[in-house]
């Protein structure tokens, strides 16, 4: 059956597919781009809804980096995840590890980088209207006079693509073979829109989710107050160590913001070393416009009880702070044992046990959440923390 689509009347349903590529390193960005909260979706998972609520049913993510992280998204959402060995040689090759798993009966495929997670559903409609009007080569979508994401390319370029790397990448063998091109004007500037940077995010989610400085930022945060070498040795390690714990909770199906807790935790020991640092470090933080942050630093020290129970940026923190020791993760017991030994006075011990027991209870809700134990998951950081001195 044809499918009815707003304003364009019946598109017959040709073989068109879509490739996403998801399986670089988001070196740029520096968060893992995504797991990142847009809405209240993930950036993948908005860039899988543009094609699906589209009706494009041959969805094909090609993931690579961090591979282990999106599987179980994509099975939630019941998409095909599409494995490239070879990322680390750059987009080109999820290109070609895409089209080369596009079956005979494809006639053409949509080509959308994952960091394009504004791209409207009614402009892929207004894509697939065209190209079942009169088919071309490759069709583009242009917002102001410029095109973007997402191409609808003949699958009879699958031959060229796959030979070889082309200098200049796929955009330069379109244009090399691409005949029969046509541009369609559509009303949505997010073709034009990639969250390359921390910056791009921030501005796609501004006035939407919480404002948070960039990790180049808090670097110049923390180079003005001047944190001791093991202190900022500290700071990386924690900051990898919620990082990890987020991205495995995002890829369960929470939204934890990437960002907040990544600026949160590089900027939680801004003032140590100082009487009360936590809510000094609040009250720096604060200074300098970020709120939300500020609030989450004010309490990485102790927590109420009432809040123990939910898994949040403030919980996270908290856990990821008291599972660092120095620069090198240790699991909670042992940490309890090395604070007991180094402090004798009755009263600090309860304040010790108290924090690292309102540790232990985050950590047993995350565990039940991810289905994994927190020690086989932070075994990485031992390694982290080397290269972080």
């Amino acid at each position: 059956m044809p499918r009815k689509t707003q304003g364009t009347g019946l598109i017959p349903l040709r073989k068109i597919a879509a490739i996403i590529p998801a399986a670089g390193y988001s070196s740029r960005m520096g968060l893992y781009k995504p797991l990142l909260p847009i809405g209240s979706s993930l950036v993948i998972e908005n860039t899988i809804a543009t094609f699906r609520e589209a009706g494009i049913e041959d969805i094909r993510v090609i993931i690579g980096h961090k591979a282990h992280l999106l599987l179980p998204v994509l099975d939630r959402l019941g998409v095909k995840a599409i494995i490239n060995d070879k990322y680390h040689g750059g987009m080109y090759t999820s290109v070609q590890q895409g089209v080369r798993t596009l079956d005979d009966a494809t006639e053409a495929f949509f080509f959308l980088p994952v960091d394009y997670a504004a791209v409207k559903p009614d402009t892929v409609l207004k894509l697939l209207q065209n190209n079942a009007e009169k088919p071309c080569d490759v069709i583009y979508p242009v917002y102001n006079g410029k095109r973007g994401h997402p191409p609808l390319i003949t699958t009879g370029f699958k031959d060229a693509i796959l030979s070889g790397e082309p200098k200049g990448g796929l955009q330069t063998l379109l244009t090399a073979l691409g005949k029969e091109t046509r541009d369609v004007a559509v009303d949505d500037e997010g073709i034009l829109i990639d969250i390359d940077t921390e910056t791009d995010y921030l501005n796609l989610i501004r006035g939407e989710m919480p404002f948070f400085p960039t990790r180049e930022e808090c670097l110049a945060i923390l180079q003005k107050y001047q944190p001791q070498e093991k202190v900022l040795a500290h700071i990386l390690a924690v900051t990898r160590a919620a990082e990890t714990l987020s991205e495995y909770l995002n890829s369960s199906g929470m939204r934890l913001h990437l960002g907040v807790i990544m600026a949160a935790a590089m900027l939680h020991d801004v003032a140590k070393g100082e009487k009360n640092h936590a809510m000094k470090g609040r009250d720096i933080i604060v200074s300098l416009g970020y709120p939300e942050i500020a609030d989450l630093i004010g309490t990485h020290m102790e927590l109420e009880p009432e809040s123990l129970q939910e898994i949040n940026e403030r919980t996270i923190l908290y856990l990821a702070d008291k599972i660092i020791s120095g620069d090198h993760f240790v699991p909670l017991e042992e940490r309890l044992t090395l604070r007991m030994d180094k402090y004798k006075e009755q009263e600090v011990q309860d304040i010790i046990r108290k924090r690292i027991g309102q540790a232990e209870t985050i950590k047993q809700n995350v565990e039940q959440k991810l289905g994994k134990k927190l020690n086989a998951i932070l075994s990485e950081l031992s390694l982290t923390a080397s290269k972080a001195r």
